[in-house]
């Protein structure tokens, strides 16, 4: 286990009167746009991803000053809750209360691994023993294995996770050359915020195409090879500049390639699954 970047979450009790305004329907439309917008301009070339980014060294100055206020009066913490890679390398932890339960009376960090477990508790990596009530595994996320419990077959009895091989990809996150009539939401490279606006986009898609196929009276959609090859190939490259790729995370296949991350807008994204249906799927 390795520390990760806290970022304040700054949270607080609305005022009554806030309260009475959220209520109404234009503010909270305004304070949803703002919000929305918000995310667009960060994310806009990955900003917020790239080390070269403004957004993202705006972050890391803000981490690091929380870190260092949050821990002022418990300097022998700060070594060990410093993390070794950069800001939004993984998914970055938003708590007002994070450092302050590290300081309780009742917290000890260990900043080790553990070894093995015993009757009573646990060894960690230096030998030491500790007794404990009850210990809690956590495994982690499996996020880069995509439909992992599901066998989808395609054109010829190819099945879909030996066409990837490990590295899970598909246009837009939607569709796989040679499984026609197959959709997938928040399929490959479609992790981003505010996600919500990510799954409309992609029932949008979907219903469009459909609703184009059963229009025309085709029984069968596909995406062009070319179309979904040129997209992962725009999409790895992108995500090539930032820090993700520099990071273990479970935003990577084991052979190493970020498959979970969008490293654009949701605005691009949601344009091009506008765009899509009539230029990169095939009707038959």
């Amino acid at each position: 286990m390795e520390p990760n970047w806290i970022l304040p979450k700054e949270s607080r009790e609305f005022t009554e009167s806030e309260r009475r305004m959220n209520r109404f329907a234009p503010v909270y439309f305004w304070k949803r746009l703002n919000l929305y917008l918000g995310y667009d301009l960060r994310q806009r070339n990955s900003q917020h991803a790239r080390l070269d980014g403004r957004i993202n060294q705006k972050r890391q100055i803000a981490a690091l000053e929380n870190l260092n206020s949050s821990l002022a009066d418990r300097p022998d913490l700060i070594p060990v809750l410093t993390p070794e890679f950069p800001v939004e390398g993984r998914r970055t932890v938003i708590s007002d209360t994070y450092y302050e339960c590290l300081k309780s009376p009742k917290v000890t960090l260990i900043p080790s691994a553990v070894k093995e477990l015993t009757q009573k508790g646990v060894i960690d990596a230096n030998g030491d023993n500790y007794d404990f009530d009850m210990v809690v595994l956590a495994t982690g996320f499996d996020a880069a294995n995509y439909l992992s419990t599901f066998t989808i077959k395609g054109e010829n009895g190819k099945e879909l996770h030996e066409v990837w091989e490990g590295e899970p990809e598909a246009f837009l996150g939607l569709m796989v050359p040679g499984f026609p009539n197959f959709f997938m939401m928040y399929g490959p490279n479609t992790n981003a915020v505010p996600l919500v606006s990510f799954y409309e986009a992609q029932g949008a898609f979907i219903a469009k195409v459909l609703k184009r196929a059963r229009s025309k009276k085709f029984s069968t959609v596909n995406v062009k090879v070319d179309a979904h090859n040129k997209f992962n190939a725009g999409l790895q490259q992108q995500l090539s500049l930032t820090v993700w790729a520099q990071t273990k995370s479970y935003f990577k296949s084991g052979t190493g390639k970020v498959v979970t991350q969008w490293p654009f807008s949701a605005s691009r994204y949601i344009l091009s699954t506008k765009v899509a249906p009539y230029k990169s799927v095939d009707y038959s």
